[in-house]
């Protein structure tokens, strides 16, 4: 009777053990985030930062009908992370002076992972009608070992002419996900709606899933069940 009974539990723990490994989840040990928004023309400069999400953020600098705006989002649900910038650099009247233009932001994402787990980061990006030598557009991944990836905007005929498209594995640790937006331009000549300079970008989605652990096959299962039963039979004979 006491075989018996060690051989049901034998096999209650094998169904366990697998169940256990189709529906294991890794944690998100920890989360921070990291905004800031610079909007600056001539000697006018204005600027917000936060550290809470979800969180929008926005700053203008107007004089002599010229304006610069920079704006920041971001939301995370716990395990997607979205958000979106937007620099801008106007002159709306042709017969006021111009002058230099800086429209900015940075957002920073810190997270740790205690598995290995698959990432993928979707959206789009770009810029239209930049002229300065300053001007960037960027995003970074950086690990316990160093840079995952990095990728600069080649988009140059909208915020949306850019695709964002990654994905791939990490292995527990830290990391930091930036992106990073710099407008500096100098417009002396009228420059509005769709002839403004841009810069921006659209996380649509960065998400965080475990890595696939490959399962017990059912034929594997089996056998090693049916291992298990021959071997009770056995010593039962003996008795």
């Amino acid at each position: 009777m006491l075989g018996k009974t060690k051989l049901l539990m034998m096999l209650h723990l094998i169904f366990v053990l697998t169940g256990m490994s189709s529906s294991a989840r890794a944690d998100i040990t920890f989360t921070s985030f990291s905004g800031s928004v610079i909007a600056e023309f001539d000697t006018v400069s204005n600027s917000d930062s936060s550290i809470f999400q979800p969180e929008a953020i926005v700053e203008t600098a107007a004089d002599n009908n010229s304006v610069s705006e920079s704006d920041l989002d971001w939301s995370w649900d716990g395990s997607t992370l979205s958000g979106s910038s937007d620099g801008i650099a106007e002159k709306t009247v042709a017969a006021r002076p111009g002058g230099d233009h800086c429209a900015s932001s940075n957002f920073s994402f810190s997270f740790g992972i205690d598995e290995a787990s698959d990432f993928v980061l979707e959206g789009f990006w770009g810029t239209n009608n930049l002229t300065g030598v300053d001007d960037s557009l960027s995003y970074s991944l950086i690990g316990p070992s160093g840079v995952v990836e990095t990728a600069n905007s080649a988009g140059t005929t909208g915020v949306a002419s850019d695709v964002i498209s990654s994905s791939g594995t990490l292995p527990p640790g830290s990391y930091t996900l930036t992106f990073e937006s710099t407008l500096k331009e100098t417009i002396n000549n009228m420059q509005t709606g769709s002839n403004a300079s841009v810069s921006g970008w659209t996380l649509s989605e960065f998400s965080l899933v475990p890595a696939a652990v490959p399962e017990p096959s059912g034929f594997a299962l089996l056998a090693f069940t049916m291992i298990a039963i021959g071997s009770y039979r056995h010593r039962k004979n003996l008795v």
